[in-house]
């Protein structure tokens, strides 16, 4: 006799036979200023946007109605963590009725030096007081940019935020595309004279640098290059988007759909006659669309329309 399995435990799920399986797309993208990260990120199915700068990114915004043809993409821009945090708690009651099927969240390095600065705030607040001790006052002597003075203690307060509070909750929701915008630092070994730069690493501080790739199904790697244009027959830069493989921090990584895209991808490049060769979602979706909350399976379509071909001739 089979046992139900719900019955022995209500939490199991058992799909059943040709349901849809769960959409969305969870995307770790890096890249210096100017490499077109927030812009391509606008154009993913139904975006919102949560700024913790105003910056390049921030303003680029406003601009990608007009280059790419899309709707305006609404933006919140956040400035204190209590906000932050309220709309993290918030944000799963009412995105489907929104229609929301993309949260962006640019730069997560910028959400990292929030924290930073309230923190440092409040221990200069806290040092005021009569009963403060010396390491609390020595404390209060730091500046935002004193990342070495803050402890492990406080590194691990900061991932456990991020891990578990931020990322956790967001990547668990249904039908929704979750695009982690970060800045990139130079990476260099040696020392003196022999020190070199060997490339780039997220902007980030403490374990959270490789753990939130890890967790997304794609880790992109936006850069600017050279490239021959035969229109005005010399080099100029152009922004290309790579799979990141072989860097420090993706070791270990497990690319969803790694294997689905070229390792290269100059393909992210839009499809449409007018836009020219900035990147957008539009390329990446003809490869994993039917992945993707809010995009098109072109691929699923083709086949169909190859086999439909196929029947009537």
């Amino acid at each position: 006799m089979t046992v139900d399995l719900r019955q022995l435990d209500p939490d199991i799920q058992i799909p059943q036979p040709g349901e849809a399986g769960r959409r969305g797309v969870t995307v770790f993208l890096m890249g210096d200023l100017g490499t077109y990260k927030t812009s391509w990120a606008a154009t993913w199915p139904s975006p919102l946007v949560w700024g913790f700068m105003h910056e390049g990114g921030d303003m680029a915004l406003d601009h990608v109605p007009r280059l790419y043809g899309v709707p305006p993409v609404p933006r919140i821009p956040i400035t204190n963590l209590a906000q932050f945090n309220q709309k993290v708690m918030q944000f799963p009651s009412f995105y489907k009725q929104a229609g929301i099927t993309t949260l962006i969240i640019d730069p997560i390095n910028g959400y990292q030096d929030l924290w930073m600065s309230e923190l440092i705030a409040l221990r200069k607040h806290k040092a005021k007081s009569a009963s403060a001790t010396t390491k609390e006052r020595e404390r209060a002597a730091m500046t935002p940019t004193s990342v070495a003075k803050l402890d492990q203690q406080d590194w691990g307060f900061l991932y456990n935020n991020i891990a578990f509070e931020i990322m956790k909750p967001l990547h668990a929701l249904p039908d929704l595309n979750v695009i982690w915008i970060c800045h990139v630092d130079d990476e260099f070994e040696g020392e003196g004279e022999h020190r070199r730069k060997i490339g780039v690493k997220p902007l980030l501080q403490g374990k959270i640098r490789k753990v939130l790739p890890r967790q997304c199904s794609l880790f992109l790697h936006a850069k600017k290059e050279k490239v021959f244009d035969k229109g005005v027959k010399f080099p100029r830069e152009a922004v290309h988007f790579y799979i990141e493989r072989d860097a420090d921090v993706s070791t270990g990584l497990r690319h969803r759909f790694a294997d689905m895209l070229p390792t290269k991808l100059p393909y992210l490049q839009d499809p449409r006659p007018g836009v020219g060769d900035l990147p957008t979602y539009f390329a990446l979706e003809y490869y994993i669309g039917k992945h993707i909350a809010g995009g098109t399976d072109w691929q699923g379509q083709n086949i169909q329309n190859q086999q439909a071909a196929q029947k009537s001739g």
